[in-house]
């Protein structure tokens, strides 16, 4: 929403426009439009709205009948928000929450936006200076800057997405953005390590002028892409709708902007829920990360002896912040439609080395409650034999931490038995991991992948059920002494409180403490 402004003389003798000196009125202008904090160096003013600047010439008088000064303003605003509940929190608010962990067990993180932090703007700045299309074409960067369906592609970044992270910051150890852009300002512009997000995106809101009417409004945009764009260079692409898109690109084959670059989005949430795959960007990618089809098969000494397919799998949850409330606002509705991905999560699955259903025999897979670091978590297994009879079946227990492209990293604890089931019969078969099978592995909000496979020892059949969920940890409270009526310019003490479920002492704990406008920066106690 910030403005920047070119300006251009026009005047009968050009040497007496000389301009000496310009007061932007920064304290005025930045109260009227309230934007107090975002640059101590710039004046920040809003789009659509008036202020004031006095200009100094050389010569003493300026003939307004002859001379002029014509700014270029854009008039039609792409990115203009119509309501002010929307305008507070999307573009004003500095704090939000972040929701992790699984369909059974949501999770929510505060992060602070940090925008009225010093030298955060300027940060942002340095970030489109240093891009590879300001470095290609600075003119036609700065020229297209206006452009928000550009602005967003321009800022869109690679991240490390699995193995180990020595040598940085663990990603879920960030809790606000200036704390990253000022390590990375500070640094000359190295890459800051590490800052992914976990599949956490984001929802910018413009004017889609380059498509159409009808995509206009929320449109995705990752910042932590995890396959290279294919939209950039697409002309009359048709959507499975028969409508058509207007190239969206103005650069060739060799430009930044060129297929195969890390980059995901600008792309319509209303194309995704219309299953409109080709829109540009990435539109396809999107799809596929809300609404796929899972496959999931039973592999034994490299050949593929079961397999399952589940439409259900995938995005079944889709969370960000209320306006004004701390409460969730589900936004699954609105990237697809209820008849797909809104049913009951499965907890069994009954391929057979062909893909069809054994005859009569059925596996589920449940965690008793919500597993916490700390605590044991309890695995139950239910197999149901609807044949006629008996079987001698062997359980194989398997569990795996996974990364953050839901592939498997390492197994962490294995288990098999023999049991015998009889026709008819319904067993309920219980295995419980103890804290110290994952105790030396787990690097804070993890997700824990286990698999069971049940195999019959006379027909070799197997069936697979897998039930995904993630480790919650500890909670720290604070308490503010007083309560919580906090008055400007006083002293307030606060108590954070934190308890060790783990069964073992802690050493080397680091306590973090940073507050958005009471304290500046972060500080540390260990």
């Amino acid at each position: 929403m910030s403005l920047c402004l070119s300006g251009k003389f026009h005047c009968a003798a050009p040497s007496r426009c000389r301009l000496k000196l310009v007061n932007f009125k920064t304290l005025e202008n930045q109260n009227s439009h309230e934007t107090e904090g975002l640059g101590s160096k710039h004046l920040v003013v809003r789009r659509g709205k008036p202020f004031n600047v006095t200009l100094l010439f050389h010569n003493r008088s300026v003939n307004p009948h002859t001379e002029s000064l014509v700014l270029e303003v854009c008039l039609d605003d792409p990115v203009y928000m119509p309501l002010d509940v929307q305008i507070q929190e999307y573009i004003k608010s500095d704090y939000g929450l972040v929701y992790m962990g699984t369909y059974q067990n949501i999770i929510r993180r505060p992060w602070s936006f940090g925008q009225y932090e010093p030298g955060v703007l300027e940060a942002c700045l340095k970030l489109l200076e240093v891009s590879p299309q300001h470095l290609w074409d600075k003119d036609d960067d700065y020229i297209r800057r206006a452009d928000p369906v550009y602005l967003s592609r321009v800022i869109c970044a690679m991240g490390k997405w699995q193995g180990s992270y020595g040598g940085g910051v663990n990603p879920t150890e960030w809790s606000g953005s200036a704390d990253i852009l000022h390590r990375w300002l500070s640094s000359n512009c190295s890459p800051v390590r590490y800052g992914q997000n976990f599949h956490v995106w984001v929802e910018c809101w413009m004017r889609r002028a380059d498509l159409g009417a009808g995509f206009d409004g929320w449109q995705v945009v990752d910042p932590t892409p995890q396959e290279k764009s294919a939209d950039q260079e697409r002309i009359n692409t048709e959507c499975d709708s028969g409508e058509e898109f207007r190239n969206p690109s103005r650069h060739n084959r060799h430009s930044p902007f060129s297929p195969g670059v890390f980059c995901c989005g600008p792309c319509p949430v209303v194309a995704v829920r219309r299953r409109y795959i080709r829109a540009p960007y990435d539109a396809s990618f999107v799809y596929a990360a809300v609404d796929a089809n899972v496959a999931q098969l039973i592999l034994h000494e490299g050949r593929v002896v079961g397999r399952t397919l589940d439409a259900g799998w995938v995005g079944r949850l889709i969370y960000t912040k209320s306006i004004d409330s701390d409460s969730p606002e589900n936004l699954t509705g609105t990237y697809k439609s209820k008849k797909k991905g809104f049913l009951e999560p499965r907890t069994h699955f009954s391929p057979s080395p062909l893909g069809g259903m054994p005859p009569g025999l059925e596996v589920s897979l449940s965690i008793d409650g919500r597993p916490s670091v700390g605590g044991s978590i309890s695995v139950r297994v239910t197999v149901t034999n609807q044949s006629s009879r008996p079987r001698l079946l062997m359980e194989h227990l398997d569990a795996q931490l996974k990364d953050f492209n839901s592939n498997p990293e390492r197994s962490f604890w294995k288990a098999q038995q023999e049991v015998y089931i009889l026709p008819g019969e319904v067993l309920t078969l219980h295995q419980t991991i103890p804290p110290s099978a994952y105790e030396s592995i787990l690097a804070g909000d993890d997700i824990v992948n286990v698999a069971v496979v049940i195999k019959d020892e006379r027909t070799k059949e197997r069936v697979l059920a897998v039930r995904e969920f993630n480790m919650s940890s500890p909670q720290i409270t604070i308490e503010i002494e007083g309560g919580d009526d906090i008055q400007m310019k006083k002293e307030h003490t606060a108590q954070v409180c934190f308890t060790n479920t783990l069964a073992k002492a802690l050493t080397g704990a680091v306590l973090t403490v940073e507050g958005s406008g009471l304290l500046l920066g972060k500080h540390q106690a260990r």
